[in-house]
Order: C-alpha cells, then sequence, then structure tokens
C-alpha cells in the first residue's frame, strides 16, 4: 500500500489546464509531481515529511498559488486541506491497482480555476491612533466583493460580484506586517499563506515619540513599498489580473497613512522615495522602476478606492466659503492656523479643479493604473460604521452636505455609495 497526491485542472468551461509545474514545499524540501500513465500527475507522499505543507500549482498566467495542506501519518498517511477546504477544488480519497505491489491510495485534488488569473489586492494601514483595526475593514469589503452585496450606506445593496471562487484576495495587513492571501473557502476562507514583509514586524509600542517614529522609520519593515512590488510582479506573471486595489488608513492628500512615518529632508523635494518611508506618496508613481509592470497588472475594468481621509480643514473651510458666497467674484479670504487663501468663489472653483483633485495621491494611481480610483472629497473625513458583524469606512453626506451640494453643482462630482469621489486617469 503506498498513497499518492494525483492533481486535476480545469478551467471555468471545463477546459483542462496544464500546470507548468506542481510542486509539494514540506519543511523546506521542494518534492516535484510527475506525469504518470493512467495516474496522471502525481507524486509519492512516501518521503513526504508529514506536518504543514504547501501544494503550489504554476500556470500559465497565473502566479505561483500555494495551498496549504496538511500532511499525517508515517506508515499510512492521509492527506488534506489545513483549515478551510477552498470551493476551487474538490478533494477525493480513491483506491487504484498498483499491479503486483498492492494497491495505492489516492487523494485526488480536482481544481476549478479561471484559465486567466484574477486578484483583488487590499492594504491595511495600522491605526497608530490606536482606535481601529483596519483589516476588519478589508475584510468586511473582502466579504461583500464575493457576495455581490454591500452595507456601506448603512443599508444592504447590491452591487457587482468581483470575487468569485477562485480569485486570489491578497491582504496586507500593516499593523502585523504580514501579507495574507485567500480564496473563498467552503467554511468562511482557505488562507493560502501569510508572509511577513521586510525582516521584522511593524514596531507598534511607543506612541508619536520621536524615538519610535525613528525606529518605525529605520526598521526593515513593511511598507507601501511591498505592495507596489506586489503588484508589479502580478503585471508580469498575470497581466490584467487586479480587479480591485482598496487601502484602509488614516490618509491625506498626499497618500494613505500606513504607519505614520516621515521623508527625511533629502528626500522632499527630490523625485526619488525616501528608503525608510514606509507610507504612501502622490509622487510614488512618478519615480516608479517598474511602472509599466504596475500598470500592466490592472484589469481594463478595475477600479482602486482609498478609503481614508483628505480632512484638510481649510478645504472645508474655502469650499463653505464658496458656497454661501453671494457674488462670485468677490474675493474671501479664509484663514486657518498658518494657511489663508484669498480668492472668489469662482477662483476656489478652478482651484479645486485645477490645482487640489490633480495633485492627490488618488489622482496619481489612477493615471498610474489606468483606471478609476474613488478617494474622500478635499476637507471631509472617513467616519466609521459597524452594520452588524461588518465593518465600514464612508464619508458622511448629512454632515458634509454644504460641502457635496457644492462640489456636485460646481465641479459636476458625483459620489459613491459610500460617499468618495471618483478620480479618472
Amino acid at each position: 500500500m503506498s498513497e499518492h497526491a494525483v492533481i486535476a485542472v480545469k478551467d471555468e468551461n471545463g477546459a483542462v489546464l496544464t500546470p507548468k509545474s506542481v510542486t509539494i514545499v514540506a519543511g523546506g524540501t521542494t518534492h516535484t509531481f510527475a506525469d504518470v500513465a493512467t495516474q496522471g500527475l502525481s507524486l509519492d507522499l512516501a518521503a513526504v515529511a508529514a506536518g504543514t505543507v504547501q501544494l503550489v500549482l504554476e500556470l500559465p498566467d497565473h502566479p505561483k498559488l500555494p495551498f496549504a495542506l496538511k500532511l499525517s501519518g508515517t506508515t499510512t498517511k492521509a492527506l488534506g486541506f489545513d483549515g478551510n477546504s477552498p470551493i476551487c477544488c474538490t478533494l477525493s480519497k480513491q483506491t487504484a491497482s498498483a499491479g503486483a505491489s498492492g494497491t495505492r491510495t489516492l487523494f485526488v485534488f480536482a481544481f476549478a480555476l479561471t484559465k486567466k488569473h484574477t486578484e483583488v489586492v487590499l492594504a491595511a494601514g495600522w491605526d497608530y491612533h490606536g482606535g481601529a483595526d483596519n483589516s476588519l475593514y478589508a475584510k468586511t469589503w473582502r466579504d461583500d466583493l464575493y457576495a455581490g452585496a454591500t452595507w456601506s450606506s448603512g443599508v444592504k445593496a447590491t452591487m457587482t460580484k468581483v470575487i468569485t471562487d477562485s480569485t486570489l484576495v491578497t491582504m496586507f495587513d500593516f499593523k502585523t506586517g504580514n501579507r495574507v492571501r485567500w480564496m473563498k473557502g467552503k467554511s468562511d476562507w482557505h488562507k493560502l499563506d501569510t508572509v511577513l514583509q521586510g525582516t521584522v514586524a511593524t514596531y507598534t509600542a511607543g506612541g508619536e515619540t520621536d524615538a519610535a517614529l525613528t525606529r518605525r522609520h529605520d526598521d526593515d519593515s513593511i511598507s507601501i513599498v511591498h505592495v507596489y512590488g506586489y503588484v508589479q510582479d502580478l503585471g508580469v506573471a498575470a497581466p490584467g489580473s487586479v480587479l480591485r486595489f482598496d487601502i484602509f488608513s488614516h490618509a491625506w492628500a498626499g497618500g494613505p497613512i500606513m504607519i505614520n512615518t516621515y521623508e527625511e529632508a533629502a528626500f522632499r523635494s527630490s523625485g526619488q522615495r525616501d528608503p525608510g518611508d514606509k507610507d504612501g506618496r502622490s509622487k510614488d508613481f512618478g519615480v516608479m522602476t517598474r511602472a509599466a509592470d504596475f500598470k500592466k497588472a490592472f484589469a481594463s475594468t478595475g477600479a482602486a478606492k482609498m478609503w481614508g481621509c483628505m480632512a484638510t480643514t481649510i478645504y472645508r473651510m474655502l469650499v463653505r466659503a464658496a458656497a454661501a458666497a453671494k457674488d462670485k467674484t468677490v474675493k474671501l479670504t479664509v484663514t486657518y492656523e498658518t494657511s489663508s487663501f484669498t480668492m472668489s468663489a469662482n477662483e476656489a472653483a478652478d482651484y479645486f479643479r485645477d490645482d487640489i483633485l490633480p495633485n492627490t495621491y488618488m489622482k496619481a494611481l489612477a493615471t498610474a493604473a489606468g483606471i478609476t480610483t474613488h478617494g474622500a472629497p478635499p476637507g471631509m473625513g472617513a467616519s466609521l460604521r459597524s452594520v452588524g458583524a461588518r465593518n465600514y469606512m464612508y464619508v458622511d453626506q448629512t454632515t458634509y452636505a454644504v460641502e457635496f451640494k457644492w462640489y456636485k453643482g460646481v465641479l459636476a462630482l458625483q459620489p459613491d455609495e459610500s460617499g468618495y469621489f471618483p478620480y479618472a486617469p
């Protein structure tokens, strides 16, 4: 009696997909499947060490897919998924003749995967103020994209179902420093892998003291650059595969604040990224060395969204002053702390249209990816909402009723259901 793993892969139309390679990785040792007559792609499990292992599929137009398995037993072995089984695979245990040597036990993994890879990429910033776990908002959005329904406005609304049973969902969790990948499971989600980005976890102690900020800057920990690099790699391995790119974090016009680091003085006005800076910057896409790969990763129907704030107080004050002005040509002066604007309501409209909106992180991302990117309107902050066990960020259209009316009427900007404006490429 011997035990073998057997792999079969078909696409959404039932046509056979031939892998470039199939391996099981156990304890750092790679075991490669071979094409065995009458049995197909298979692997004798005799030499594979028991424990948690990875079944790695390498298919054309896909990144490597490392499904999590558990192998148990010594003399007689059993093989199955570790945790929740993915819906995209049916696992069956079969018995086959091995001629004079008796019988074989076959663990047959029958995968149903799309011929062309699809993926959703999420990034959850660490809330350095300590008030929220942004990974919860990312996971809720993951669940909504699979369900084809969202409660982001507070009530259920249907939306396009983006995630299918074989769509890979990748989340960069800046609180833990890990990249986590899932596919939909028969119960909850099947976790493919968890990989630390950089060499150390995010330093979350010390608050916002200078010492803590310096350590976060200097540590080799997770950075927005890891997210960009992952997307760029998809542009090479699976062009056109990214259907959604969503960032949940504190934010401002200049970009998402992933762990609240900073730029050294020498980099602030340069065309270079500060290697220690972990946050997103509007200039990132103009200085990318692999900009073409980044753009190639996105599907033509893809979309992106930055769910954080753009709550620059003086922007809100300027909009309110412009909205209240009876004569749109009369100069207005708006001052907040050390910032001041003197312009008419008409000039304010031009300022937002020609200077503020085109120079946001959202606009830069939209142009770099070639897809529409939603983000908070200038001057508005994001609020948090729980609907049962679901968690959402949104821009309150009641709190900012005056601002929304002005943006709609003057700049013809229409918010989505959760209050975010589109920034087109």
